[in-house]
């Protein structure tokens, strides 16, 4: 759950910066730059996590990363999502941050866990945006 990038330091590249694919779809942040190449650490990243929303229900949660470009959160039973439902950083720019692509749930556990993948397929991807802030 890393990209490794052709700028750096050099293109005025830091670390913390974040990237996106399209504009508008959120991928992670700079985690090491150097002189002329970067690495990007994405959102789905093993035990990173980043506050995002249900667009249609306007609901705010904390998403985990899980790693293979998957994110999860376990929330309660009575919390109606469907599969398909769009994941949404909180910025005012809104950037896509995931889709839901399962929910799993057990007749015996008050809450239901959500898997969430980033919305586009990285083998695809030939070029990233990188916000300088």
């Amino acid at each position: 759950d890393t990209l490794i990038i052709g700028a750096g330091s050099g293109d005025g590249l830091a670390p913390g910066m974040m990237v996106t694919a399209f504009g508008d779809v959120l991928l992670g942040y700079l985690s090491e730059v150097s002189a002329s190449v970067s690495k990007v650490k994405l959102i789905s990243f093993s035990g990173e996590e980043i506050n995002v929303m249900f667009k249609n229900l306007g609901l705010s949660i904390t998403a985990y990363g899980r790693g293979g470009e998957n994110l999860e959160r376990n929330l309660p039973r009575i919390i109606e999502v469907s599969i398909g439902e769009t994941i949404v950083t909180l910025d005012n720019l809104q950037l896509l941050a995931g889709v839901v692509q399962k929910i799993e749930k057990s007749p015996t556990d008050p809450f239901q866990k959500f898997l969430f993948r980033l919305p586009l397929n990285l083998n695809y991807l030939r070029y990233v945006l990188v916000v300088k802030s």
